[in-house]
C-alpha cells in the first residue's frame, strides 16, 4: 500500500490529511483512533523522514507518541521521545517536545519529572530558575513584582498590548504546566513559579496564560503578603482577561485558582464553588480532565466544610454536579 501511494504521488498530502483527521480524533478523546491515523502518518514518512520532511516528521511523532503513552504504551512513548529528542533542530523544538513530555508526566502523577523538564525546557528558551535557596529566590521574585505590580501600573497591566514573542509565551505556557506540580511538591517552589507567571506578564504583556498568573499572584498578594486589598484587584483584572480571551482551555486553570486559593478571602465560601464550577465546565469542553478532577476534589471539599448535606443512598456519597446542560450524579464510594 505505502508503494502504491508513493507510486501515485498522493503521499505528502495524505500524511497532512492523516494529521489533521488524527487531531480531530484526538481532541475528541478518540485516542485509540488517532494513535493508528499518526502512526499511518509515521508509516507514509518513511525511514528519511528527518532529513526529508522535518516539520511533519515533528508534528505527526509529537502527536503519535502522546496517544501512545495515553493509550498506556510506555516504552514506546519513551523511545520516540528519546528519538525527538536527538533529532531536535534548534532550542525551541527541545523546548516542545520536553514540554508534551512534562504534560504526560502530570497525568500520571510524576512531579519529579514534571519539574525537571521543565526546568530543563525553560533552559532552551533562556530562561533559568534557580531552586536552591527558595527565600532568597522568592524574596527577589516579590520585590521585582512591587515594581511590576505598583498601584499606578494595574491599569496599564490590565489594558496592556497581546504578547508576540512565542519564546515568553511558550515560557509561560511551560510554568504553567509546572504549577500544579510544584503546589504538590513544595509550597516555596509553588510560590515561586507563581510569582514568575505573574512577573513575566506584567513585564512583556498580556497573553492567554496571563489571567491564571494574575490570578495565582493575587493568592500571593492575599495570603502571604497581606494585601488583600490590591489582591482583590489584580483577581478582578484576571476574570476581565479571562472572559475577554474567552478560552475553556486556559479558563480551566484560571478559575480554578481563584476558586480554590484566592476568592475565598474575600468573598463567601458560595463564590468559591462558582468558579470551580466554572473551572468544571471549562475543562469538560476543552478536555482538560486533570483539571476537572482537581475542581471535582475542591467542590467536594467545600461543599463538606460549607456544612451542605452529601447525599447517602445504598451505601454511597454522593453530589449533584450540573455538567453543561445536563444534572448528572457524580458518586464516590463510601
Amino acid at each position: 500500500m505505502q508503494n502504491i501511494i508513493k507510486r501515485e504521488g498522493v503521499g505528502d498530502k495524505l500524511i497532512v490529511d492523516l494529521y489533521i483527521a488524527g487531531m480531530k480524533a484526538k481532541r475528541s478523546a478518540a485516542f485509540e483512533h488517532a494513535l493508528k491515523l499518526f502512526g499511518l502518518g509515521e508509516e507514509l514518512l518513511g525511514s528519511s523522514c528527518w532529513t526529508r520532511d522535518y516539520d511533519n516528521t515533528l508534528k505527526i511523532k509529537l502527536e503519535l507518541t502522546e496517544c501512545a503513552y495515553i493509550c498506556g504504551h510506555y516504552e514506546a512513548a519513551k523511545a520516540r521521545f528519546e528519538e525527538m529528542l536527538e533529532h531536535a533542530a534548534g532550542a525551541e523544538d527541545l523546548a516542545e517536545i520536553k514540554k508534551r513530555y512534562m504534560i504526560l508526566n502530570s497525568y500520571t502523577g510524576n512531579q519529579e519529572r514534571v519539574f525537571d523538564l521543565g526546568i530543563q525546557a525553560l533552559k532552551h528558551l533562556g530562561f533559568n530558575i534557580n531552586t536552591k535557596m527558595l527565600p532568597l529566590q522568592i524574596a527577589k521574585e516579590i520585590l521585582h513584582g512591587e515594581i511590576l505590580f505598583r498601584s499606578s501600573r494595574l491599569e496599564a497591566i490590565k489594558n496592556a498590548p497581546i504578547v508576540t514573542d512565542k519564546r515568553v509565551t511558550n515560557a509561560l505556557e511551560i510554568l504553567t504546566i509546572m504549577v500544579a506540580s510544584a503546589n504538590m511538591k513544595d509550597k516555596d517552589l509553588f510560590v515561586l513559579i507563581v510569582l514568575k507567571i505573574g512577573n513575566l506578564s506584567a513585564k512583556y504583556g498580556n497573553s492567554l496564560f496571563s489571567p491564571l498568573g494574575y490570578a495565582a499572584y493575587s493568592l500571593v498578594l492575599g495570603a502571604v503578603m497581606g494585601n488583600f486589598k490590591k489582591a482583590k484587584k489584580l483577581k478582578e483584572i484576571s476574570l476581565n482577561l479571562a472572559e475577554l480571551f474567552d478560552d475553556d482551555l486556559f479558563g480551566t486553570t484560571t478559575y480554578f485558582c481563584i476558586g480554590t486559593f484566592v476568592a475565598h478571602w474575600t468573598s463567601p465560601a458560595k463564590e468559591s464553588l462558582n468558579y470551580l464550577q466554572r473551572a468544571l465546565d471549562c475543562g469538560i469542553r476543552s478536555g482538560d480532565y486533570l483539571y476537572c478532577g482537581y475542581a471535582l476534589i475542591m467542590m467536594t471539599e467545600m461543599k463538606y466544610l460549607t456544612g451542605e448535606p452529601l447525599e447517602l443512598q445504598r451505601g454511597r456519597w454522593s453530589f449533584i454536579c450540573p455538567w453543561e446542560s445536563q444534572r448528572q450524579r457524580i458518586r464516590t464510594v463510601c
